[in-house]
Protein backbone atom coordinates (compact mmCIF):
# COMPACT_ATOMS: atom_id res chain seq x y z
CA UNK A 1 0.00 0.00 0.00
CA UNK A 2 2.02 2.90 -1.46
CA UNK A 3 -1.33 5.63 -1.15
CA UNK A 4 -1.83 6.70 2.31
CA UNK A 5 -5.74 6.78 1.62
CA UNK A 6 -5.87 3.42 0.84
CA UNK A 7 -3.89 2.87 4.33
CA UNK A 8 -6.47 4.82 6.03
CA UNK A 9 -9.27 3.18 4.01
CA UNK A 10 -7.90 -0.21 5.09
CA UNK A 11 -7.84 1.00 8.87
CA UNK A 12 -11.36 2.58 8.72
CA UNK A 13 -12.51 -1.13 7.12
CA UNK A 14 -10.99 -2.83 9.86
CA UNK A 15 -12.83 -0.51 12.89
CA UNK A 16 -15.81 -0.99 11.38
CA UNK A 17 -15.96 -4.78 11.08
CA UNK A 18 -13.95 -4.84 15.00
CA UNK A 19 -16.85 -2.68 15.76
CA UNK A 20 -19.58 -4.61 13.79
CA UNK A 21 -18.28 -8.14 15.65
CA UNK A 22 -18.11 -6.73 18.91
CA UNK A 23 -21.87 -5.36 18.52
CA UNK A 24 -23.16 -9.32 17.69
CA UNK A 25 -20.46 -10.01 20.44
CA UNK A 26 -22.69 -8.16 22.83
CA UNK A 27 -26.18 -8.45 21.38
CA UNK A 28 -25.64 -12.32 21.89
CA UNK A 29 -24.31 -12.22 25.48
CA UNK A 30 -27.17 -9.93 26.10
CA UNK A 31 -29.64 -12.28 24.73
CA UNK A 32 -28.04 -15.42 26.37
CA UNK A 33 -28.35 -13.17 29.76
CA UNK A 34 -31.92 -12.42 29.11
CA UNK A 35 -32.37 -16.71 28.15
CA UNK A 36 -30.69 -17.45 31.31
CA UNK A 37 -31.68 -14.66 33.36
CA UNK A 38 -33.22 -16.65 36.11
CA UNK A 39 -29.73 -18.50 36.56
CA UNK A 40 -28.11 -15.55 37.68
CA UNK A 41 -31.01 -14.72 39.74
CA UNK A 42 -30.25 -17.77 41.44
CA UNK A 43 -26.75 -17.35 42.25
CA UNK A 44 -27.30 -15.60 45.73
CA UNK A 45 -29.67 -18.49 46.59
CA UNK A 46 -27.47 -20.60 45.81
CA UNK A 47 -24.85 -19.51 47.88
CA UNK A 48 -27.04 -18.72 50.72
CA UNK A 49 -27.75 -22.30 50.68
CA UNK A 50 -24.56 -23.38 50.39
CA UNK A 51 -23.26 -21.07 53.80
CA UNK A 52 -26.53 -23.04 55.05
CA UNK A 53 -24.70 -26.73 54.80
CA UNK A 54 -21.40 -25.50 55.40
CA UNK A 55 -22.94 -24.61 59.05
CA UNK A 56 -24.86 -27.89 59.38
CA UNK A 57 -21.74 -29.90 58.39
CA UNK A 58 -20.07 -27.82 61.57
CA UNK A 59 -22.70 -28.95 63.44
CA UNK A 60 -23.00 -32.04 62.77
CA UNK A 61 -18.68 -32.84 62.87
CA UNK A 62 -19.35 -31.59 66.49
CA UNK A 63 -22.20 -33.54 67.29
CA UNK A 64 -19.56 -36.57 65.90
CA UNK A 65 -17.11 -35.38 68.38
CA UNK A 66 -19.50 -35.32 71.18
CA UNK A 67 -20.37 -38.63 70.24
CA UNK A 68 -16.99 -40.09 69.85
CA UNK A 69 -16.21 -38.62 73.45
CA UNK A 70 -18.99 -40.20 74.85
CA UNK A 71 -18.61 -43.61 73.63
CA UNK A 72 -14.74 -43.24 74.83
CA UNK A 73 -16.14 -42.24 78.40
CA UNK A 74 -18.45 -45.62 78.43
CA UNK A 75 -15.46 -47.26 77.19
CA UNK A 76 -13.77 -46.22 79.88
CA UNK A 77 -16.72 -47.15 82.11
CA UNK A 78 -17.20 -50.56 81.00
CA UNK A 79 -13.66 -51.37 81.77
CA UNK A 80 -13.82 -49.97 85.17
CA UNK A 81 -16.91 -52.22 85.95
CA UNK A 82 -15.35 -54.78 84.62
CA UNK A 83 -12.38 -54.77 86.44
CA UNK A 84 -13.94 -54.28 89.43
CA UNK A 85 -16.67 -57.12 89.60
CA UNK A 86 -15.79 -60.29 91.86
CA UNK A 87 -15.65 -63.83 90.78
CA UNK A 88 -18.80 -64.29 88.74
CA UNK A 89 -21.40 -66.06 90.32
CA UNK A 90 -22.03 -69.62 88.84
CA UNK A 91 -24.97 -70.18 85.99
CA UNK A 92 -28.04 -71.24 87.69
CA UNK A 93 -27.93 -69.48 90.65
Amino acid sequence: MNNPFEFVMALVAMGMVTGLLASVVRTVGRSLERKHGAATGELPQLRAEVDALRIEVAEQQDLRQRLLDLEERLDFAERLLARERGPALPKGQ
